[in-house]
């Protein structure tokens, strides 16, 4: 039960940072996400290029990575869940940090990469 959860979890947050980041890749402005470029003023970033990159690549495509782990029950996909979901919640961290706005976007995400960290541990207790 917990690796489907896991997996529906792990699948959910691929597809939506693939998106994400997809937009902000396509569209380093924000303009596609309506996310105003004014928010990052006083970041390292003049555009929402890199963090997109960094959303799609790692988020949407380790997450989508890490569910085929889980699927193909590879032994690493406790561990490698447990550092997506860590980065997970930095990601979020970070971007509070930078862009200084909140939306429940962030609690439900945060909510999230802490879930996958908390399955992913009881999952390795099983293992050993």
């Amino acid at each position: 039960m917990l690796r489907t959860i896991a997996v529906i979890l792990l699948l959910f947050n691929g597809a939506s940072a693939l998106y994400g980041g997809g937009a902000l890749i396509l569209e380093p402005d924000g303009s596609l996400l309506q996310i105003p470029v004014q928010w990052l003023y006083d970041s390292p970033f003049d555009t929402y290029l890199i963090p997109g990159l960094v959303l799609f690549f790692v988020l949407g495509i380790g997450s989508l990575t890490v569910a085929s782990l889980w699927i193909f029950k590879n032994p690493l996909y406790p561990l490698l869940t447990i550092v997506l979901g860590l980065a997970q919640v930095i990601w979020l961290l970070v971007q509070l940090a930078v862009i200084r706005q909140f939306s429940f976007l962030h609690l439900l995400y945060g909510a999230l990469g802490i879930a996958l960290v908390v399955f992913a541990a009881l999952m390795r207790g099983r293992l050993k």
